[in-house]
């Protein structure tokens, strides 16, 4: 894809160059990448980085453009968003050729039980002979072969999602089955993505609150899921549940429809 197919959507004008990759860590970029200045997360413990404090070292490296939220003059390319995380998301989406829509996702949220649950339903695609991939925090599988985890996130970041869904498309799968923590729905790095299936595990109040805040927001987060996904498949525990209910749904545990 060239640079001027890249952008095209965002309505910037720009040169036919080849893109090699679009990365938002400086320390990863190589020749012909893109470079995404996100603002860093603000944290009680600490100040947050600013990806906009490291385009120079982004352009030593041979970044041929750069996306960002500040006014400024570089002498590459230049895409000034709103929301860079978001821009991210979708140009990601965009350079590997949308592969969410070949396959059948399913997502898994919930503060415990995600990588279980997760890696129970890709060993049932793959003994009903319909071969998948799966995204966890235990690793990767492409159908049979296993791999580590990318980095060391539930959910890694949308370059790493996207190119990850594009190499299950070209060995010809046809689900995967992704871990969705409440960072990456707050994070964006699972953007544009929606569910044939979408799971809440189960929900503990106390948890990731430097992140979210308050239990209210962290449910609100993890509930984003739940809107993104054709078909719910809700725990009766779940706090709120009623809010999630208007959606297309199964209910499972006391009182719902698959109880064991």
């Amino acid at each position: 894809m060239t640079l001027e197919e890249l952008f095209a959507p965002f309505g910037l004008k720009a040169p036919p160059l080849r893109v090699l990759g679009l990365t938002l860590d400086s320390r990863r970029v190589e020749p012909g990448y893109v470079f995404v200045a996100v603002p860093g997360v603000p944290l009680p413990h600490r100040k947050p980085l600013d990806g906009h404090d490291f385009i120079p070292e982004a352009l030593a490296k041979g970044a041929i453009a750069v996306v960002g939220e500040r006014e400024l003059s570089l002498p590459v390319p230049y895409l000034r968003v709103g929301d860079a995380r978001e821009a991210l998301a979708h140009l990601a989406r965009h350079f590997f050729g949308e592969p969410d829509r070949k396959l059948a996702l399913l997502g898994i949220t919930g503060s415990k039980g995600k990588s279980t649950t997760a890696s129970l339903l890709h060993h049932l695609l793959q003994a009903g002979e319909k071969p998948a991939a799966l995204l966890s925090t235990v690793g990767l599988r492409l159908g049979k072969e296993a791999r580590p985890n990318i980095g060391h996130f539930t959910t890694p970041e949308a370059p790493e999602v996207y190119g990850f869904l594009q190499e299950a498309v070209e060995r010809g799968l046809e689900a995967a089955v992704l871990e969705v923590s409440s960072h990456a729905l707050a994070l964006k790095r699972v953007e544009g993505l929606s569910y044939r299936i979408g799971v809440f595990v189960s929900f503990y109040p106390d948890d990731h609150l430097d992140l979210h805040g308050t239990a209210e927001a962290y449910f609100a987060t993890k509930a984003l899921l739940v809107e993104r996904s054709h078909l719910a498949v809700l725990n009766t525990r779940l706090p709120h549940l009623k809010r999630l209910l208007p959606r297309p749904h199964l209910l499972f545990g006391p009182g719902g429809e698959v109880w064991g």
